[in-house]
């Protein structure tokens, strides 16, 4: 459509009060031209409504982020100002714009982690996480170097050029359906009519999207069983080579060459070795098949047992890690459903009823089942792994894009929503807390994902239908207004320690307070308990310590287990979800790429630390973190050290009446006035070594 011709049109319309047709052919210009600021720019000035108006600035500043006058505007309905509409302003602008129109950026100079852009709906855009993967010289290529898949290749390409097209019509449905909505009062039957055409149009969409999110991720499954069978066929290959060239048996008490062994970064022969020493292969492993692909494995009961959801099941397994077999299954009457998981507890929401049910994770039965209390849908389900009576849970007054969304807390065993008398919350419905602050995921359509600590005090929130995803935090059970921090970044998944650390999926490590305390090589997963974490480099896990960046000792590799994981953390099933590590428990449970297998390996940290055969000092005890006003708080560290010498413990912060024994036990009297966490940190002494021991602990809500 000519931009001329449509701006001059809209001029006359507007000349003659005739705002609904003014907005009709604005409409039909930005379906042709959704990435035209210059027309967003007059929507956001046709519109009423502050949220309209604001939706149209955002869009506008998504497009051009230097727009004249767009970035005042926004900081003027961020505030809660709302702009009347002056016909003749937008006159005057239209003139302006026929004679010198502004130019627009291109869409594709927009930068994914300043500007929020759709990906959720589309996987097939270029943040995609690709199929390819390192392995380039063990797989047979074609002239191109290209792994001989053309098929496939065709098939991806289609699937990428339609979806690329749909999105294109989402997002011009999307913004035309924002600001039609606020038209004039007079105007609404109008109004109404365009915005029920546009609703069957999404519709449409919807389903023709659906269609190629299945079909691309058949596509994924087969390209990820090609690649498997390739690489399997380079490492045959290599195998085949070094057993041709096989060197002789070293001679008894002979030092191994760790470099035939997968060591990390190993040092040379000639020279001490500070790197601790990779394990042989890990022949302890003990596989256990599962009836069908796992797609979701949640911890309960402290990590004693592990709550599995199974592809295209109406059913929930559980498996126990620590006799390594499968010890029953949930039934549900449906496969459509969100679920959660602690303590002994299993809570399960059906969307198509609005129904709660929870079940016992003993005896498999359902305890309780009642209509959810507040809200219409329940989007998530949030609960931590050692505590069972209580969930938080997210919710929307209706399916709407649109439609708000907040949380309240539930009474797991009573299935009713506890009540937000606390003076900050400033809710008349009770069980209600406030979400996330300053965060842009309030709505239906926001895709989020969280994760707890054991106890629920603290959750993770990060959303994949948009960037930035968002560092947030939550404090379900805290007083006050003091419930949620956020920054507007993106790091992948953000899982939640027992430590009360945040664990990214960039290898950042965060304190409660969203501080970074530094970065990992690799992919971080806590360890239950938050004594340790471990970190996953290309399929070789290395433990380290809680509160350092220094690992340990590395792990044998997993098998199957270096996948490279989807940068936006948008499946449930990523690197935090897919390895438990459980060091008090002594396991270390992973699922390989197939999903087809659990694979336990037995953990030991004294047998590991001794096998390391470098010096270490490690803390493996972790405080009770919530502690009661008025009462006596206690805490016996116990370490781990090589050098059997007298330990020294020395607080370096810690609050005042703190105190520590010369056997390093910690007494506190909790002042009956305490309101906000504490930061402890423990300095830890043996000849010569030291090390940190640091945690918070938090007041009882």
């Amino acid at each position: 459509m000519d931009r001329e011709r449509v701006f001059a049109e809209m001029r006359t319309l507007l000349r003659g009060s005739d705002v609904t047709k003014a907005l009709e052919v604005l409409e039909q210009y930005l379906k042709a031209n959704p990435k035209d600021a210059d027309a967003w720019w007059l929507a956001a000035q046709s519109v009423a409504g502050r949220q309209k108006q604001l939706s149209c600035v955002e869009r506008v500043l998504k497009i051009s982020s230097g727009y004249p006058g767009a970035r005042e505007r926004l900081d003027g309905l961020n505030d809660g100002k709302t702009f009347e509409v002056d016909l003749q302003d937008i006159d005057k602008q239209i003139g302006n714009l026929c004679k010198n129109p502004l130019e627009a950026e291109v869409a594709d100079t927009i930068e994914p982690d300043k500007f929020e852009v759709d990906l959720e709906q589309v996987p097939g855009e270029t943040n995609r996480p690709k199929a390819h993967r390192k392995n380039h010289d063990v797989a047979p290529r074609s002239a191109h170097g290209r792994a001989d898949t053309p098929s496939m290749d065709r098939i991806w390409l289609i699937a990428l050029t339609v979806t690329q097209g749909l999105l294109v019509l989402v997002i011009a449905i999307f913004g035309v359906m924002q600001f039609l909505r606020s038209s004039h009062n007079s105007q609404q039957a109008q109004l109404a009519s365009i915005e029920k055409r546009l609703n069957e149009t999404a519709a449409q969409v919807d389903q023709k999207l659906n269609a190629a999110q299945m079909a691309i991720n058949n596509l994924d499954n087969k390209v990820t069983e090609q690649i498997a069978r390739l690489e399997s066929r380079g490492e045959a290959i290599s195998q085949h080579q070094n057993n041709a060239a096989t060197p002789p048996t070293p001679s008894a008490g002979a030092r191994p060459n760790l470099a035939s062994q997968g060591a990390v970064n190993s040092r040379s022969n000639n020279s001490k070795s500070t790197q601790p020493a990779v394990e042989k292969a890990a022949s302890e492993d003990i596989i256990v098949k599962l009836p069908q692909p796992v797609v979701d494995a949640v911890p309960v009961a402290g990590g004693k047992l592990i709550v599995l959801r199974l592809q295209n099941s109406p059913a929930l397994m559980l498996f126990d890690p620590i006799q390594r077999k499968l010890t029953g299954s949930i039934t549900l009457p449906t496969e459509d459903f969100v679920f959660a998981a602690g303590g002994e507890r299993v809570l399960v929401y059906f969307k198509e009823n609005n129904l709660l049910n929870v079940f016992d994770v003993n005896t498999k039965q359902s305890i309780k089942s009642r209509p959810n209390p507040i809200g219409t849908t329940v989007t998530t389900l949030t609960m931590g792994h050692s505590r069972g009576d209580i969930a938080l849970v997210r919710y929307c007054e209706g399916a709407d894009p649109l439609a708000r969304a907040s949380d309240y807390l539930l009474n797991v065993n009573q299935l009713e929503a506890l009540p937000a008398d606390q003076p900050g919350d400033n809710n008349p419905k009770k069980g209600r807390i406030n979400s996330l602050m300053n965060s842009h995921n309030v709505s239906f359509r926001d895709v989020v994902h969280r994760r707890a600590n054991g106890d629920l005090t603290m959750v993770t929130e990060w959303c994949t239908s948009h960037t930035p995803g968002g560092i947030g935090l939550l404090f379900p059970q805290a007083r006050g207004d003091n419930k949620s921090r956020y920054e507007h970044e993106t790091a992948g998944y953000l899982a939640m320690g027992d430590d009360y650390r945040v664990y990214a999926q960039t290898g950042a490590v965060y304190t409660s307070q969203l501080v970074s305390t530094g970065k990992v090589s690799g992919t971080p997963v806590p360890g239950l308990g938050g004594t340790l974490f471990l970190v996953s480099q290309n399929g070789v896990p290395s433990i380290f310590q809680s509160g350092t960046t220094r690992p340990l000792a590395p792990l044998s590799p997993l098998k199957d287990c270096n996948q490279q994981m989807d940068p936006w953390g948008r499946t449930p099933f990523d690197a935090d979800r897919r390895i438990v590590f459980a060091p008090s428990l002594g396991y270390l449970l992973y699922f390989p790429i197939s999903n087809s297998e659990a694979i336990v390996r037995p953990f030991n940290l004294e047998g590991v630390l001794k096998n390391s055969g470098v010096d270490y000092l490690v803390v493996t005890s972790d405080p009770a973190r919530i502690v009661t006003p008025g009462k006596t708080w206690s805490y016996q560290l116990n370490v781990l050290s090589k050098k059997k010498s007298a330990l020294k413990y020395t607080l370096q912060s810690n609050p005042d009446g703190m105190a520590i024994s010369e056997s390093g036990k910690i007494t506190w009297e909790v002042p009956s006035s305490l309101t906000t966490p504490q930061k402890i940190i423990v300095l830890v002494e043996a000849s010569g070594e030291s090390t940190f021991h640091s945690f918070e602990l938090m007041p009882e809500a």
